[in-house]
């Protein structure tokens, strides 16, 4: 895994803070109530889990800027040599032909 320049490794984003759950038994009572219909999901919200991870998620999306733009930069450079090459292998195609 790529370390930005702070030392801080870079993670996926947090889970949601409505955590949607459905169990055997949530679900034997709803094809019940429903007549064998569709499960429903219950909505559970779960405490400090947005304020926990708030800094993490700005560190997290800063560094993913900082990334593309490094990304953006090899890239350009990539093409750039690889227009370079393709030039001079055209330029020494042609003198060896004749």
């Amino acid at each position: 895994m790529d370390q930005p320049q702070d030392g801080t490794l870079t993670t996926a984003p947090p889970p949601p803070t409505e955590v949607k759950i459905r169990t055997m038994k949530s679900d034997i009572a709803m094809m019940a109530a429903s007549g064998g219909g569709l499960p429903r999901f219950e909505n559970v919200h779960v405490a400090g889990l947005s304020a926990q991870h708030e800094s993490k998620e700005q560190a997290a999306t800063s560094a993913v800027r900082a990334g593309s733009k490094n990304n953006l930069l090899l890239i350009v450079i990539l093409i750039v040599v690889l227009a370079a090459v393709a030039i001079v292998g055209w330029f020494v195609y042609g003198r060896l032909s004749h």
